[in-house]
């Protein structure tokens, strides 16, 4: 049961859900059609995480890395922020 939602990781949690489903069912669990993929990559915004899942590594690996990509971003969208 969550009872504090903000502490709840939710892109880690979906994460694992696939890390898990890919190592029960590696035949089944599939990037296809080539649409799926590609709107999958966009939702992330970026292609690694999809790339990093199929390689095998640990979500909390890649969100971790993610985490590191979404403060630099935030640090240099400063400038160009008007309100």
């Amino acid at each position: 049961m969550i009872e504090d939602r903000e502490q709840v990781q939710s892109l880690l949690t979906g994460l694992t859900i696939l890390q898990v489903i890919k190592a029960l069912y590696p035949h089944d669990l599939k990037w296809l059609p080539s649409s799926i993929e590609a709107a999958f990559d966009f939702n992330m915004g970026t292609d690694k995480v999809r790339l990093g899942l199929e390689q095998g590594r640990e979500p909390a690996d890649i969100v971790h890395e993610w985490r590191a990509d979404e403060k630099s971003f935030i640090s240099e969208r400063e400038k160009y922020l008007l309100y």
